[in-house]
C-alpha cells in the first residue's frame, strides 16, 4: 500500500481512482508517477498530460534522447484533455470516452 502511494503508477490511474484524487487533492505526494501499467507510448503521454505531469514541449518530442535541448521543459505542467472517463487535473468532460460504457472520471 506505501508503495502505490508514494510510487503510483497506471494501475493507480486506471483502476484506484480514489487514489488518484487524494494525489489531486494534495493529500497524497508521490515521490513518483509512473504508467508501468500502460500500454504503448501514445497512451502514456496523453494520460501523463491529462493528469497534469507533463512537462515536455511539443518541439522536444523526438524519436532519439539526444533531441533534448535545453529549453524543451515547461516550468508549469503541459495539460491536455483527452478522455473523460481516465483521471485529470482539470475537467475533461467535453472529450469522448476511452474505455466503452465507462463512468466520467469528473462527476457533474
Amino acid at each position: 500500500e506505501e508503495i502505490g502511494r508514494l510510487f503510483p503508477g497506471g494501475f493507480q490511474y486506471k483502476q484506484d481512482h480514489d487514489a488518484i484524487r487524494r494525489i489531486l487533492n494534495g493529500e497524497v505526494k508521490p515521490k513518483l508517477f509512473h504508467m508501468y501499467w500502460t500500454p504503448g507510448f501514445k497512451e502514456k503521454v496523453q494520460f501523463m498530460k491529462q493528469f497534469g505531469m507533463w512537462y515536455l514541449t511539443g518541439e522536444c518530442m523526438g524519436d532519439e534522447m539526444s533531441a533534448l535541448k535545453s529549453n524543451c521543459c515547461s516550468e508549469k505542467p503541459l495539460v491536455t484533455c483527452f478522455f473523460r472517463d481516465k483521471p485529470s487535473v482539470i475537467n475533461c468532460n467535453g472529450s469522448p470516452l476511452f474505455d466503452k460504457n465507462a463512468k466520467p472520471f469528473w462527476v457533474e
